[in-house]
């Protein structure tokens, strides 16, 4: 099942391409994601169909997002059956736990033609065989000011600039990961002016399994800098 569960959650992924849900730096409730899907339809249809602004581009990309979230839940509900995927998901939203045990930098890594840096991560996430979870970095200043998102593509639905892993379905129970990446290009580490910068940031191990997402683990900060030429 778990085999079959992972080719159907991949399925979807290449279908949807990078439009996985990421909106994991706030607690959203069922109003405020009504809320929000509106937002994005409207902005599907007013803005991204017209121009190809940076404001469209993100109104698509995070409408995406949510259907994509919705997609994969339902795929495990029909995998599991509605009576299991509830009492899997009461349990899960209960009792799941999870450690971040190691974060570590590889920089000057080309990825699709991109330079950038590799961000990986070991975790273990407990007592959630079967659901989907990921991690998600999230970038600031060197002074604590969140780094602030200027095109719409590495972001939160707040703004800040953020990336994340794929959608991860553990295949235990209790499953060690040792080593998952995220990469984010140079570029989308946005300043308005050039010269050095620093930056730090931290990994969140996310639960997107119940109705809203739950950040189950933290990172300590990393630090780095950037020259912005």
């Amino acid at each position: 099942m778990q085999k079959t569960l992972r080719q159907k959650i991949s399925n979807i992924e290449r279908k949807a391409g990078n439009f996985i849900y990421d909106v994991l730096a706030t607690d959203v409730n069922k109003k405020d994601l009504a809320k929000l899907v509106l937002a994005g339809i409207l902005g599907l249809g007013l803005v991204g169909c017209v121009t190809p602004t940076a404001a469209g581009r993100k109104n698509i990309d995070f409408f995406g997002r949510i259907i994509t979230r919705t997609v994969i839940e339902e795929s495990v509900k029909k995998e599991l059956g509605n009576n299991d995927y509830q009492k899997r998901g009461n349990q899960t939203i209960n009792h799941t736990t999870g450690e971040i045990h190691s974060v570590w930098m590889n920089h000057n890594i080309y990825q699709n033609g991109e330079k950038g840096m590799n961000i990986h991560t070991q975790f273990t996430i407990y007592n959630h065989q079967g659901f989907p979870t990921n991690l998600a970095a999230y970038f600031y200043h060197k002074n604590g000011g969140k780094l602030m998102d200027v095109d719409g593509i590495k972001t939160t639905h707040n703004g800040q600039v953020a990336t994340k892993s794929e959608v991860l379905i553990p295949n235990y129970k209790n499953t060690h990961y040792k080593d998952v990446n995220m990469f984010i290009p140079y570029n989308q580490l946005d300043f308005p002016a050039s010269g050095k910068h620093n930056l730090k940031f931290h990994v969140n191990l996310i639960d997107f399994s119940g109705n809203t997402p739950r950040h189950l683990s933290r990172s300590g900060w990393n630090h780095f800098w950037i020259n912005n030429q």
